[in-house]
């Protein structure tokens, strides 16, 4: 909550250096306005009308189709100091009821200290997210 970001601001979503998803008011807005569940929007504290962003609810990715490396696992607690590649494959047994939503992959990728999770929008999501006019936001398909 006490991030703070640069003054010159153009789009509606930004990843900190070390994995947090910041966005804007309007993002927000949007959101609130969809009704979407499952989200968490965090005030900054020291950046007025952002917010720390979380989906809560997850897309079930199949990380061998889409080719995921793992490195160093941990033998304390299961989890991986680096995961890496982009969720490109939707889990054959993960069935989706609507194309409007927002969600997050199951994993964090990225290493140790820097992971961040893989947010995925549905396709009429996205279509409504631009013609709301959100800016900042990099896509890339993930298939059946």
């Amino acid at each position: 909550p006490l991030y703070q970001l640069p003054k010159k601001r153009r789009g509606d979503i930004y990843f900190t250096y070390d994995g947090f998803c910041v966005v804007s008011e309007k993002f927000k807005q949007f959101c609130d306005m969809k009704e979407y569940p499952n989200l968490t929007f965090v005030k900054l504290v020291n950046t007025y009308g952002y917010y720390y962003f979380m989906p809560n609810d997850i897309f079930e990715i199949d990380y061998i189709r889409s080719k995921t490396r793992f490195s160093d696992k941990r033998t304390c607690c299961g989890s991986w100091d680096g995961i890496w590649g982009l969720a490109k494959y939707k889990d054959a047994n993960y069935v989706l009821t609507t194309n409007d939503f927002i969600r997050r992959g199951q994993l964090l990728r990225g290493s140790k200290g820097r992971k961040s999770p893989d947010i995925i929008v549905g396709l009429k999501t996205y279509e409504d997210m631009m013609n709301y006019g959100l800016m900042g936001i990099c896509t890339f398909d993930v298939f059946e």
